[in-house]
């Protein structure tokens, strides 16, 4: 349950993809009446109007907004939940839909699993809930109540499976349609950034190391060093730290861009970074913070080389596919090994790999999970 015109997650990237060949009718989040945003009111609005056709089998419905305060009052969260099963009921019985499968993104939707006469409910977990015991209750009982589990990483997975062990671990993709497309489009904000050019895309958060950003860009002036991606809430001296990396010459700040975009801009690059902060993404997912990014395969079909610090394992991505360093000095090194020794039979290596890891590949992974189960469930 999340904005489909907001930032794009591994969970949009599927529902995407499924909704080539089955219809798909996606839940945005909805917005509590405490909270009075342009955004919040925006999507209040969407609230008052008709689905919203994305493509032939992708339907995105806005719910009614939501009652604050639930963690503190079990009555009002029982209100919500009955709100929303029956608005949802509603609408799907207008839209003349009858789901088979119930997918749920988020924690707080065990109330609906069951409800619409769906064959088999699956929970898709992104991120663990490590800081707030609400949530952390009602997920767990999200995952006794599913039939299946799909994570991001082994460490989730194996959370997950002392509530559920049909808990299977699907790493993100890339839209190998949308990032190989032939295009010669060179966005106006870097065609006259100098190369060298290295850089990051991504969500801008607070475990980004912007310490090593401003290192590689004192270390070496001749490169430019490329930023761009949404913007989180951050502590505030982690806000003074990324304001100060606009008084590098050589940093590009280049802000949000539209997903469409994106290939553009990698493509751009020279070697493609992740720049973040160990300690800071240990301490933030509570060590759980080992998830394959998702802009490492879109890196890759890119034909980019990357280097990453050491706060993942990879999992179960072989080592040639990037650089990892455990300094600030090997980063740096590394990145001058990558500017170095960059070919264009790597680049092929690295496309070849990333088209094994297509959102369609995923799918299909995920579509014999689901075949084991159902077959499970009709043995008894």
């Amino acid at each position: 349950m999340s904005d489909w015109d907001g930032p794009k997650y591994g969970r949009h990237h599927l529902m995407n993809t499924l909704a080539d060949k089955h219809k798909v009718v996606w839940v945005e989040g909805p917005v509590s009446l405490n909270r009075g945003s342009v955004r919040q009111i925006s999507r209040f609005l969407r609230f008052l109007k008709p689905p919203r056709k994305i493509k032939e089998n992708l339907v995105i419905l806005t719910p009614p907004p939501s009652i604050p305060f639930i963690d503190r009052f079990p009555l009002l969260q029982r209100l919500n939940g009955f709100i929303l099963y029956l608005w949802l009921k509603s609408k799907l019985k207008t839209l003349g839909f009858s789901p088979t499968i119930f997918w749920a993104f988020f924690c707080l939707t065990p109330y609906l699993v069951g409800k619409f006469g769906e064959d088999l409910s699956l929970y898709y977990c992104n991120d663990p809930y490590f800081d707030n015991d609400f949530m952390i209750a009602k997920e767990k009982e999200l995952c006794q109540k599913v039939d299946l589990i799909f994570t991001v990483s082994n460490h989730l997975t194996d959370t997950k499976k002392t509530y559920n062990n049909n808990c299977h671990t699907i790493l993100h993709g890339v839209d190998v349609a949308v990032f190989c497309a032939d295009n010669d489009y060179v966005p106006e904000d870097v065609k006259h950034i100098k190369k060298p050019v290295i850089g990051y895309v991504g969500a801008i958060k607070g475990y980004i190391d912007f310490d090593l950003l401003t290192y590689l860009a004192q270390k070496h002036p001749e490169w430019s060093i490329l930023v761009l991606g949404h913007m989180t809430k951050m502590q505030p001296a982690e806000n003074n730290k990324w304001e100060n990396l606009k008084y590098q010459p050589n940093i590009h700040i280049l802000g949000e861009k539209e997903g469409k975009l994106i290939p553009s801009y990698i493509k751009s690059l020279d070697v493609a970074l992740f720049p973040y902060n160990v300690e800071k993404c240990k301490a933030y997912k509570k060590g759980l913070y080992w998830q394959v990014p998702l802009k490492f395969f879109e890196y890759l079909i890119m034909g980019k080389p990357i280097v990453s610090t050491d706060y993942t394992e990879y999992e179960g991505i072989p080592a040639d596919y990037y650089e990892m360093a455990h300094t600030a000095q090997e980063f740096l090194q590394k990145v001058e090994k990558s500017l170095l020794e960059d070919s264009k039979a790597k680049q092929s290596r690295r496309i070849a790999f990333a088209r094994q890891n297509s959102w369609q590949h995923r799918v299909e992974q995920i579509a014999g999970y689901i075949s084991e189960t159902r077959a499970r469930k009709i043995i008894g």
